[in-house]
């Protein structure tokens, strides 16, 4: 496999685009930096083509969230940063009319409908978790479908600093890109993007406040009008008032884990954040738990650690949830994520996914997932995680 296959089968997908009818298309897309920048390419794409396609941004796909996705025909929905992990629901609710295609790099679901077109790099040799962001995989087909989106570059190359280290593989590639055409330059060790006048590292961070933070009080609309050079100096203003809420939240939070301590069992820790992040997007746990799991006066390296939140009824722009759900977020610290990386531990992602069966849904990767379940199976999760982790043999 090879990215010349992925292109020729891009252009295969491309091809059921044409004379397209796609009044209410959509683009859905995660709500962090790599999310909304793939939202943007994908957007501005179509847009390109003719096609107007609503952005809808999600926090984490299930299955009524999804339903109410594919609750009209669309004529075209584009999942971007998500997707992989929920391809068979995705199949088993989408349209038959519809086109659907998913432009992703967390871990894969196959599906097999012929109008779900799965374009996930990781399916074509590369690794998700290393090669390719999504905001590089939609930059991809933003370019087979037309080679003067390479000015989508520089967002492709900003969404794939969520990956650690340096930048290479399918991300370079997009990186070599956004230099060629002059939309970025390098100063220094700092990426410059030209059309925006900020450095590369600070669009990303801003995103990463926008979309996570400001979920509900409409973060995502703001960082994709970003991304296109719109309302940059209220994007950051803002920015910096919800980083401020944040920063507050997690200093309680962190303070009361000191206090208390963490829940452990054999292979997990585990913490519920309680009200801390009221009003704020669930993804802010997540990076809480990052955070945390290189917090060693609190943290076990050697367990997987698990957090967990309310998650709210509505889903702006989409629908409002008829059940109560709770978000999970797993991190493993150093020491367990290298044991994962030498095949000495399972994925979190997998571990996760086994332990919500019937009752929830989960995707993410090796070292770093998320999950919503159905709030009041706290326990079951945990105790069904700790008891597939311990029992897991190499």
């Amino acid at each position: 496999m090879s990215l010349e296959v992925f292109e020729e089968r891009a252009k295969l997908v491309i091809e059921h685009f044409k004379g397209l009818e796609a009044k209410k298309a959509l683009v859905v897309h995660h709500d962090d930096a790599d999310g909304i920048c793939s939202g943007a390419i994908v957007k501005r794409a179509f847009e390109r083509r003719g096609l107007l396609l609503r952005a809808v941004c999600i926090e984490k796909l299930i299955p009524e969230a999804i339903s109410a996705i594919h609750s009209e025909r669309r004529g075209l929905v584009v999942y971007a940063d998500l997707g992989s992990g929920h391809a068979s629901e995705i199949s088993r609710t989408a349209t038959k009319g519809d086109v659907v295609v998913i432009l992703d790099h967390h871990e894969v679901q196959v599906s097999e409908e012929p109008n779900v077109h799965h374009l996930n790099l990781s399916l074509f040799g590369f690794d998700g978790d290393r090669d390719f962001s999504a905001s590089t995989c939609a930059y991809l087909f933003a370019k087979t479908l037309d080679r003067d989106n390479v000015d989508l570059a520089c967002l492709a190359y900003v969404g794939s600093m969520e990956i650690p280290g340096e930048t290479s593989g399918l991300n370079r590639l997009a990186l070599e890109d956004a230099l060629m055409t002059g939309d970025a330059v390098r100063r220094g060790n700092k990426v410059f993007l030209k059309k925006l006048d900020m450095e590369a590292s600070k669009l990303f961070s801003t995103l990463q406040v926008l979309g996570p933070v400001g979920y509900y009080r409409g973060g995502p609309s703001l960082g994709l009008k970003l991304c296109t050079g719109e309302d940059v100096d209220e994007a950051l203003k803002v920015a910096g008032e919800l980083e401020e809420l944040r920063k507050d939240a997690n200093r309680r939070l962190l303070q009361r884990l000191r206090v208390e301590g963490l829940n452990k069992m054999r292979r997990v820790q585990w913490f519920s954040a309680g009200q801390e992040f009221l009003g704020m997007g669930t993804k802010v746990l997540g990076s809480f738990c990052s955070y945390a799991s290189y917090q060693r006066s609190i943290v076990d390296p050697d367990k997987y650690l698990i957090g967990m939140m309310d998650m709210p009824s509505i889903i702006p722009e989409l629908t409002t949830l008829r059940g109560t759900y709770t978000k999970v977020s797993v991190r493993a610290p150093d020491k367990l994520r290298a044991g994962i990386e030498r095949g000495m531990a399972p994925s979190s992602a997998l571990v996760l996914s086994r332990s919500c069966e019937g009752f929830g849904s989960a995707d993410g990767h090796a070292a770093a997932a998320s999950a919503v379940i159905e709030r009041g199976r706290e326990m079951e999760l945990v105790d069904k995680f700790d008891r597939l982790a311990s029992d897991w043999k190499p």
